[in-house]
């Protein structure tokens, strides 16, 4: 039975629930509610007793929600609910990055390991919301044209490399402009093989095989009611903006190229800031990009590639695959510390993995110089237009 006992303390606050006594089996009990932190722990806890005499006596957490009336209980069981969820996908997340990396050290050849599987594994699982307009078909489909072209280039355009990066990111932008999605992770696709001089048919195969596993995985979970099935609608774009913005990332990224070649600091145009350089260039709205919680969320997510692979393979002299287990744990936990949820960080986070050994060392420094350099030139082209606006407003 329910009886109120302190009223005048809220919805959550001066009710007890007594069971009195049955039999020397069942002794009675009182749960007094006084705070909502006592409607959160007996949201997690259904109380039965039983007894030869007695087959069930069962108080669940609907039916204390329907005497309490209490909002708040409601939206804890959501909460608690959402978290489940959320330790389910993010497990899914660190045996995807986990079990390629596995792959890579069991077969001996590193172009297995695709980074840019971690940044779509945060944008399908992690993310609060699926990251990219676009069907599942046409990522793996732009995926594969990319590592195509990468590889295209790399084995029949003999010119220097900065070059090549500079014909591959701008083929990259085009097939993503075409393509009718906002899915810029197919831009790292393109531009990883040509900055590693990959001409292996297995960095294809890899690239098109793990995206399809992350695709069937997704429809899964959308199944199994773990996300929610996103209805694709092909993304609109303002034509003078995107040419544009093309043109604008184009002049920075060839900048950048030519100084980070110069001074050897070749990962200021890593292949996932790339892809972080077109979506952010993407946000017109002003206010909507957060300085700090991108280029922290990204730089930390480096830091932690890098110290994963120092610590546990240079010191510790364990496989790669532990220390990409590592990297998938430390890349969620700071995204979802820093609420900022970017894929491109994850990719940054195992690109660590597969950089040359020498590299890792002066790996975050570079990826906090590029990050830092491409925030604040988008958040320079969003004052430029709007300074425009303001002239064009008053003519």
């Amino acid at each position: 039975m329910w009886k109120q006992t302190v009223p005048g303390y809220g919805c959550h606050c001066g009710y007890e629930l007594e069971v009195k006594r049955i039999n020397k089996f069942l002794p009675g009990l009182t749960l007094r509610i006084r705070s909502k932190l006592d409607l959160k722990i007996l949201l997690e806890i259904k109380l039965r007793v039983r007894s030869k005499r007695i087959n069930k006596l069962q108080i669940s957490t609907l039916q204390m929600m329907e005497g309490l009336g209490c909002a708040e209980m409601k939206e804890a069981k959501i909460k608690t609910s959402e978290n489940k969820k959320f330790i389910i996908l993010s497990a899914v997340t660190v045996a995807i990055v986990t079990v390629m990396v596995l792959f890579s050290v069991l077969f001996k050849n590193k172009e297995i390991i695709f980074p840019e599987i971690a940044a779509i594994s945060v944008g399908a699982f992690i993310a609060p919301k699926f990251k990219w307009k676009t069907s599942y078909f046409r990522m793996v489909l732009f995926i594969t044209i990319c590592a195509i072209s990468g590889i295209m280039i790399v084995r029949f355009v003999p010119l220097d490399k900065p070059v090549q990066l500079l014909i591959a990111f701008i083929l990259g932008q085009l097939i993503f402009l075409f393509s009718g999605t906002s899915f810029a992770p197919m831009i790292s696709a393109i531009v990883l093989p040509v900055m590693l001089g990959t001409e292996s048919m297995v960095y294809l195969v890899a690239a098109f095989s793990l995206t399809l596993v992350i695709v069937l995985v997704r429809a899964l979970t959308d199944r199994l009611g773990l996300t929610e099935c996103e209805k694709f609608e092909a993304v609109e774009r303002n034509v003078k903006y995107e040419v544009l913005t093309f043109v604008y990332r184009t002049v920075i990224m060839l900048v950048l190229c030519y100084f980070g070649y110069l001074f050897k600091m070749n990962f200021i145009i890593a292949p996932p800031l790339l892809v972080l350089f077109t979506e952010l260039s993407g946000v017109r709205k002003e206010g909507e990009i957060n300085p700090v919680k991108v280029v922290g969320s990204v730089f930390l997510c480096a830091v932690a590639g890098a110290f994963s692979r120092v610590l546990i393979c240079n010191y510790m002299h364990l496989p790669l695959y532990v220390a990409a287990f590592a990297v998938g744990i430390l890349m969620i936990v700071i995204l979802r510390n820093f609420k900022a949820f970017l894929p491109p960080a994850g990719a940054l986070g195992v690109l660590a993995l597969l950089i040359d050994e020498k590299s890792v060392y002066t790996y975050p420094l570079q990826i906090l110089a590029g990050v830092a350099i491409y925030v604040a030139a988008v958040l320079a082209l969003q004052f430029i237009l709007k300074v425009r606006r303001i002239i064009l407003s008053y003519q």
